[in-house]
């Protein structure tokens, strides 16, 4: 990047907020923003180091707040800047297809509003329960973050961006490693309040279980194996490749099986992607075959990968079965009553996937009561409690926005995902690397979030990164070729 230049005599003789920006270069916009997101990739470090010197004033929660809405000014104040300069302006067609996938977004945020208004209990669909924290407040702070990582153009600093998140993932996972061969490091979780009276919970770092950290690692373990695959030097490659392995263990070890299942899927798609792109086809086999061979290595020492596998068949057995039955003879089974075999059957299937299935089955009956606007966000747990379920979440995202903001925030979510990745499927070739490493990431964290749920500690990661996957296509000559990054 090049060195900013103001100057200040033009911008002491300003005479609007247009002329001031005008004298601000672009890069001092982005390396702030860079710097805010960069130290939110951190955190976890800060947290860890803070707890084990005793100190407990950091609020991880007011950080993403904090964050959240300080990029938000910086970033309308860099989007006025580039309105006012632009030259070359967009008909209103290619302004519309150019940017639907980040119009569903806003209207996501529009609809989450509504449903704030409508829902049952405004003040805690407004400032989340003491939990989860996920309310509009927070949706805000979400919005925040990702338009601020959206607003950084230098290729430069995306890949910085994801190499800081990779490294405070791999120190995080040594740690948790030496918790495991039983050195006392103390990682409290991250709110202060729950499960205080341990000094850390084991493979779950500094989240609340280990649910959440699977989730985070489902980003960190793809966004290394895309370094490793871009690597050109060899002391990179060995790093990156270490750094994959060992976040890979880690996750393995960690047994969150849905976002163990959300990588080994996002490897394959990768593999196919880049037979397409006829590039680091090697690099990409060798980073699957790693993973597998780490994945055996965890498993004979733990059982966990074998055993989370027969239990997902005879789940989905159960499943398949109960559903069978239901749709065989639907009035017969209203009207008799379930022999001692299909209760059996019933309470089976209700377990299946640690009991997602029912949390699953109760998401879609609020969803069918609540189609327009939801409960409202973070306001699912009343509506369990009514069927006898004590939980608050579905363990599955897209339930949870539907059950939480109604039916059409679903389709505005699931339509701003898909074109957003069609977008890039259609310039498939002239990614950059930083972008596909990043759409890598965004893929394995989107198939665990289909047994897993948002989190105001793991769910901006992600935003960062899906931010830089829906980043403009750059054309060549457009950013620093990948080498001297």
């Amino acid at each position: 990047m090049k060195n900013p230049v103001i100057n200040y005599e033009k911008l002491r003789n300003a005479k609007s907020l247009a002329e001031v920006l005008a004298q601000v270069p672009e890069s001092i916009f982005e390396g702030i923003l860079f710097y805010l997101l960069a130290f939110f990739c951190v955190s976890p470090l800060v947290m860890l180091l803070l707890l084990n010197l005793e100190i407990t004033f950091f609020n991880p929660y007011l950080l993403v707040l904090q964050i959240g809405y300080v990029a938000t000014i910086f970033t309308m104040l860099l989007a006025y800047k580039r309105s006012c300069e632009k030259s070359q302006k967009e008909s209103k067609r290619e302004c519309l297809i150019n940017n639907l996938h980040f119009i569903f977004l806003g209207t996501l945020l529009f609809w989450a509003i509504l449903s704030t208004l409508f829902s049952s209990d405004m003040q805690l669909s407004f400032f989340g329960d003491y939990y989860r924290k996920e309310g509009l407040l927070t949706m805000g702070a979400y919005a925040g973050i990702f338009t601020g990582m959206l607003s950084i153009h230098s290729e430069q600093l995306k890949h910085r961006i994801i190499r800081v998140f990779v490294f405070s993932a791999v120190v995080l996972g040594a740690v948790v490693t030496l918790q495991y061969l039983g050195f006392p490091i103390k990682s409290v979780v991250y709110q202060f309040g729950v499960n205080d009276d341990k000094p850390f919970i084991l493979w779950a770092g500094i989240f609340h279980n280990i649910n959440h950290y699977g989730y985070y690692l489902s980003i960190a373990v793809m966004a290394a194996g895309g370094l490793f695959i871009f690597e050109t030097r060899k002391i990179g490659i060995f790093i990156s490749g270490f750094w994959f392995v060992l976040l890979a263990g880690v996750l393995v070890a960690n047994n969150t099986f849905g976002s163990y299942l959300g990588v080994l899927a996002a490897l394959f798609i990768l593999t196919v992607v880049y037979i397409y792109r006829k590039e680091k086809v090697k690099r990409i086999f060798l980073l699957l075959v790693l993973f597998l061979g780490v994945s055996l290595l965890v498993n004979s020492a733990m059982g966990s990968v074998a055993k989370n596998f027969a239990v997902l068949a005879v789940d989905v057995k159960n499943i398949v079965q109960v559903a069978g039955e239901t749709n065989g003879d639907q009035q017969q089974a209203e009207a008799l009553t379930l022999t001692e075999d299909e209760k059996k059957s019933n309470d089976l299937a209700n377990r299946a996937g640690s009991g997602r299935w029912r949390l699953w089955v109760g998401a879609v009956q609020i969803i069918k009561e609540n189609p327009l606007f939801g409960t409202g966000p973070d306001n699912l747990a009343t509506a369990y409690e009514e069927m006898g379920i004590a939980w608050d979440r579905p363990h599955n995202e897209f339930l949870q926005i539907g059950a939480s903001m109604g039916i059409p925030a679903l389709i505005f979510y699931s339509l701003a995902l898909g074109f957003g990745f069609w977008k890039a499927l259609r310039h498939l070739k002239e990614l950059s690397p930083a972008t596909i490493i990043a759409c890598g990431a965004c893929t394995g964290y989107l198939i665990s979030a289909l047994f897993g749920n948002t989190m105001y500690y793991t769910y901006p990661y992600f935003l960062i990164f899906l931010a830089i996957a829906f980043s403009k296509t750059p054309m060549e000559g457009s950013y620093e070729p990948y080498q001297k990054l």
